[in-house]
């Protein structure tokens, strides 16, 4: 694999990868690399992964993630790590990913994300934060993310907002992509 030319990688059909596969795919000098049929990780096979040079990295068949791994993944020098399939994460999870020193994080997969979680990703340095499997927010963690400096937070799958979480959005600096219905919401209240 280290000998292997081009920037794309995509083996989205490798289901387990080990510590030896890992270290073979951290040899490889190309930017992007998708593992999307990898179901789970542990701590030795993300740290030898973690070595890997590129900046682009697809673990979107990763459903549980423990705190560990995510400590590993954190040390990763790329620019865009994606863990779509992870379901849901703690609070010390969210802390060891806002450790991370990367562009974009997305955790589409979680459905669920609480004040402590929020307040863990407000120090996340990077710019932007994909939340998509989130449904609902409310007006505390609201509070919390809004104080986050990164570029952009992605809510597409919010369903719906009060008036007042709307309004605690409106204060965001970055942009906030939500459903049309509730960006209208969120206009109300924008300071011109």
């Amino acid at each position: 694999l280290s000998q292997l030319n081009g920037k794309y990688l995509g083996l989205n059909g490798v289901q387990q990868l080990d510590e030896a596969i890992a270290k073979a795919l951290s040899q490889w000098k190309g930017k992007e690399l998708c593992l999307n049929g990898v179901q789970q990780l542990d701590k030795s096979t993300a740290k030898t992964l973690a070595h890997w040079q590129g900046g682009y990295l697809e673990l979107n068949g990763i459903q549980k993630l423990d705190e560990a791994v995510a400590k590993e993944l954190s040390q990763w020098q790329g620019k865009y790590l994606y863990l779509k399939g992870v379901q849901e994460i703690n609070e010390t999870i969210a802390k060891e990913l806002s450790q991370w020193k990367g562009i974009r994080l997305s955790l589409s997969g979680v459905q669920q994300i609480d004040e402590v979680i929020a307040t863990a990703f407000v120090q996340w340095q990077g710019g932007q934060l994909e939340l998509n499997g989130v449904q609902q927010i409310d007006e505390a963690t609201a509070k919390v993310l809004a104080q986050w400096k990164g570029k952009y937070i992605q809510l597409y799958g919010l369903q719906q907002t009060d008036e007042a979480t709307a309004k605690v959005f409106a204060q965001f600096q970055g942009k906030i992509y939500v459903t049309e219905k509730i960006s209208e919401q969120i206009k109300k209240y924008k300071i011109k």
